[in-house]
């Protein structure tokens, strides 16, 4: 696989200037819809790291600030704003992959604009408001923007989990261990109070790929189940012992079943 072409670029929506990464990556495989990409709370373009330069197309990519959100965040907000920031760079129609709280922006983008986003991957995310609870200990720690050295093993062990267990190191290697904005941090976060895609994804018309590791401490596998029960055309991965960040963890592999799920036809087969 070889980059052919990456630069950064500046649009405006509405009063707001958004640097957005647009990257082509060539190689076998190299075709199809750009992907755009929508990371986690408190992380930033540059976390996807390794796994974006595995995928054989041009993918993009921004941060959120938190201007971005709103005055009053709402997802349904944040992802009209997102559709905007595409239609600035010219972009009608693509694939969306989300991360996280990157996943409730992709499923929202997904129910809203079904005829601009043709395919659709989860990882690591939740239906929202009426989801598979988690440990009040793990809840309060993902509510902490405390991505500090000091903090090491409470992330490893409430945050991250699967390969971060088994090596603690990884936090510094992607780059986890980092200041965060406390602001955009705890706005993402308000932006989920009340929202749930529970009644919406039988809706969901979009051929939708789930990825899910099951040591994931933030949000159970058993969300991951729920959705793929709940949304029609949807397939299901479980990685074992993945955990919330497999995707950077892992990003030959995940890669890899992200571009054969996007390559695909109808039919499974590779287009």
């Amino acid at each position: 696989m070889q980059l052919v072409d990456e630069d950064a670029r500046e649009v405006r929506v509405g009063e707001h200037a958004v640097v957005v990464s647009v990257r082509k990556t060539g190689g076998v495989g190299s075709r199809g819809l750009p992907l755009l990409m929508c990371h986690g709370v408190g992380l930033d373009q540059a976390k996807w790291g390794e796994f974006r330069e595995q995928i054989p197309r041009t993918t993009i990519a921004f941060d959120v600030q938190p201007e971005h959100l709103g005055r009053w965040p709402t997802v349904m907000g944040y992802a009209r704003f997102v559709s905007r920031v595409m239609d600035r760079l010219g972009v009608q129609r693509f694939d969306v992959l989300g991360l996280s709280w990157g996943g409730v922006t992709a499923q929202q983008l997904a129910l809203t604009h079904p005829r601009r986003v043709r395919r659709v991957v989860l990882a690591s995310t939740s239906p929202g408001f009426l989801s598979v609870p988690v440990a009040p200990a793990t809840v309060a720690s993902f509510w902490r923007p405390d991505r500090s050295e000091a903090n090491r093993e409470v992330l490893v062990r409430r945050v991250y989990g699967g390969d971060f267990v088994d090596d603690p190191e990884l936090l510094k290697r992607l780059g986890l261990v980092r200041e965060v904005d406390a602001g955009a941090y705890r706005r993402q976060l308000l932006a989920l109070v009340g929202w749930t895609s529970v009644p919406f994804l039988p809706l969901l018309a979009q051929r939708t790929l789930i990825m899910h590791g099951d040591d994931d401490p933030v949000f159970s596998v058993h969300n991951a189940r729920l959705m793929h029960l709940l949304a029609p055309r949807s397939t299901l991965e479980v990685v074992p012992h993945g955990g919330h960040m497999f995707l950077l963890s892992r990003p030959e592999s995940s890669a890899r079943a992200v571009t054969d799920f996007l390559e695909a036809d109808g039919r499974g087969h590779r287009a």
